[in-house]
C-alpha cells in the first residue's frame, strides 16, 4: 500500500472552517456527532488517499472526505469505547494506514495517584469507500497527552511499555519490522523521541556543543550520533528545545529547535542528523519567529508573512496568494496566530486553513 498523493494547495490559499450542509445522511450524521468542518478534522488526522480524499477521524467517526468540496463521502465507526472519541492523528506508511485517537475529558486512574486520558491505535482499511477500521492494537494506555509518534520513514511507537499499559518504566513500545511489537528502554526525562523504520527508538539530546540523536537498540544498548554544532554565538541557543522530531525515508532524522514560547524570540532552527551518525547540521530559518514541522511539511510564521516548506525545513518560501489579514503580519500579533495541526493534508491555524502543498 503506497503511500496516496499529497493534495496541491489550491490557489485561494486560506479558508475559513464552516460546517458542511446536511445534503446527504453521512453529512448529517457527522454534523449530528461533530459540528466541525471536516476538512479541518481531515487536516489534524493527517492521512491523505486517492482521488483528492483524507480520512477524518474524531468523536467515534472515521470518514473519507472529498476535500474540494468538504463532501463526506464515506463513513465508518471507530473500535473503540465512547471514551475514546477526541481528536485523532494518523499516518499513511507503505504498508498500513496507523490512526490513534486519544479520549476526550474523561480521566482513567490508572492507580499511583495517576489520571491520564485513555489512547487507542489501530489499523483502518481504506480499500472501499466506507473506511473500515482494524480492532485496536492498544487501548486503555495512561498518557498526558497522546503519546503516539509517528514518522515518515514508517516507524510508529507509543510512549509507554508494551507489556503493562499502566507502568512507563521510561520504556517505549515500537513497531518492528516484522510487525510485533517490543519495549524498548530508553531514559528519564527525555523531551523529543522518535519512532525509526528499523524499529528502534531515538531521543533528540542536547550537550554543550550542540544536539545529537541517543539510539536505543531492541537489546537495551544505546550509542550517540554526530552532534549539530552550534553555530555562533551560542548564547542564542541558551533556551530552545526540539519539537517534531521525525525520520524521514533517506534516514535522517529533522526537528525544530525553538523557544517554549512565541514572546521568546531566539530564532528558529532546523536540526538534521543522520540515524547512521555521520552526518548533522544545524541551520537557521532567517525570518521566522516559531515554526511547526510534519515530515516533509512545515509552516514558520515570519516577521513579515508565513513561511513554508516541503522539503523537511530545507528550504522556505513565502506562502503566495495571501489574503490582507494575514500579509505583513506584525510581531505583535505573532502570538495571535499559531498552527493547532499540520500534515500532508494541510495546515490549521486558531482562525484559518489550508489545503495541499
Amino acid at each position: 500500500m503506497a503511500p496516496s498523493a499529497i493534495p496541491r494547495a489550491n490557489a485561494n490559499g486560506w479558508l475559513r472552517p464552516k460546517s458542511p450542509e446536511p445534503a446527504s445522511d453521512l453529512a448529517r450524521k457527522w454534523l449530528d456527532v461533530t459540528d466541525e468542518d471536516p476538512r479541518v478534522t481531515a487536516i489534524r488526522t493527517g492521512v491523505p488517499l486517492d482521488d483528492g480524499d483524507a480520512l477524518a477521524a474524531t468523536h467515534g467517526l472515521i470518514a473519507r472526505v472529498h476535500l474540494a468540496t468538504g463532501e463526506i463521502v464515506g463513513l465508518g465507526t471507530v473500535p473503540t469505547e465512547p471514551r475514546f472519541n477526541s481528536d485523532c492523528r494518523g499516518t499513511h506508511t507503505k504498508s498500513a494506514v496507523w490512526v490513534a485517537c486519544n479520549g476526550a475529558g474523561e480521566f482513567i486512574d490508572f492507580g499511583h495517584g495517576e489520571r491520564h486520558r485513555a489512547v487507542a491505535l489501530f489499523q483502518v482499511d481504506i480499500e472501499q469507500r466506507n473506511p473500515r477500521p482494524l480492532p485496536p492494537v492498544f487501548q486503555h494506555a495512561p498518557a498526558p497527552d497522546l503519546p503516539v509518534v509517528f514518522s515518515e520513514s514508517g516507524g510508529v511507537l507509543f510512549n509507554f511499555a508494551c507489556e503493562n499499559a499502566g507502568d512507563n518504566d521510561n520504556s517505549s513500545c515500537a513497531r518492528q519490522p516484522d510487525g510485533t511489537w517490543r519495549s524498548i528502554r530508553t531514559v528519564s526525562e527525555i523531551r523529543e523521541l522518535v519512532a525509526l523504520a528499523d524499529g528502534r527508538v531515538a531521543s533528540i539530546r542536547q550537550e554543550s556543543g550542540g544536539w545529537f540523536l541517543r539510539v536505543f537498540d531492541q537489546e537495551g544498548h544505546s550509542r550517540d550520533t554526530a552532534m549539530s554544532r552550534y553555530p555562533e554565538p551560542v548564547s542564542e541557543l541558551a533556551d530552545v528545545y526540539p519539537f517534531d522530531g521525525d525520520e524521514g525515508a533517506d534516514g535522517i532524522v529533522r526537528f525544530v529547535l525553538r523557544a517554549n514560547h512565541v514572546e521568546e524570540d531566539r530564532g528558529v532552527w532546523v536540526g538534521r542528523i543522520s540515524v547512521a551518525g555521520d552526518d548533522a547540521t544545524l541551520t537557521r530559518i532567517e525570518g521566522a519567529a516559531t515554526a511547526d514541522l510534519n515530515g516533509r511539511f512545515g509552516l514558520a510564521f515570519g516577521r513579515e508573512v508565513p513561511l513554508v516548506t516541503v522539503d523537511h525545513g530545507a528550504t522556505w518560501s513565502a506562502l503566495p496568494a495571501l489574503p490582507p489579514y494575514i500579509e505583513g503580519l506584525s510581531s505583535s500579533r505573532r502570538a495571535t496566530r499559531e498552527v493547532r495541526a499540520i500534515s500532508a493534508v494541510g495546515v490549521e491555524t486558531n482562525d484559518l486553513f489550508r489545503l495541499g502543498w
